[in-house]
């Protein structure tokens, strides 16, 4: 990727939260369909990671990416993620899990990437 193309810098709208929604994952998958992106870059802790796991794998599906989450939709596609890890702290460096919060039904949803 030329580190002078404006995808390098973006991030979804603000930013990724704790306890990552699914509405960031909607969000940056949408980003990645738009550009074209061909890899993603975590940089940060375990919420970080797990969002950009959430991301390459909603970047491939075209629904919402709850479904992705709470086991109604399964897609085995998925961009690369590299992780910088700032707070070594969960492991999610180490792994395809991923906990993603869904805020308007007080749900969690957990999936793992098949690498």
């Amino acid at each position: 990727m030329d580190v002078h193309s404006p995808i390098f810098n973006h991030r979804p709208p603000g930013r990724i939260e704790p306890n990552p929604n699914y509405t960031s994952l909607n969000d940056g998958a949408a980003i990645c369909k738009k550009e074209k992106v061909d890899v993603l870059l975590a940089v940060g802790g375990s919420s970080t990671i797990d969002a950009a796991k959430g991301i390459a794998s909603a970047a491939f599906y075209d629904g919402d990416a709850w479904d992705l989450c709470n086991g109604t939709a399964k897609t085995d596609l998925f961009l690369p993620i590299d992780a910088i890890v700032t707070i070594a702290a969960s492991g999610s460096e180490m792994d395809g899990g991923a906990v993603i919060s869904n805020k308007e039904t007080n749900e969690k949803g957990a999936w793992a990437l098949n690498s």
